[in-house]
């Protein structure tokens, strides 16, 4: 069950990041990217909450 939960967050991570990629190329391109981290953060927790997967930190940074 473990491996499984493991391997759906990587999967879900790397559609996150494409998600992450596709909000930093719609918003404006001149705002620094520092200021989007903490909304694609706050998201990919939010997805991860749904499907009943909790991120430590160590995994968020």
């Amino acid at each position: 069950m473990y491996i499984i939960k493991k391997f759906l967050s990587v999967v879900l991570a790397s559609s996150m990041f494409c998600v992450g990629i596709n909000i930093f190329a719609t918003n404006n391109l001149s705002d620094p990217i520092a200021n989007k981290k903490d909304e694609i953060i706050n998201y990919v927790i939010q997805v991860n909450k749904a499907m009943g997967y909790y991120m430590t930190n160590d995994e968020i940074e």
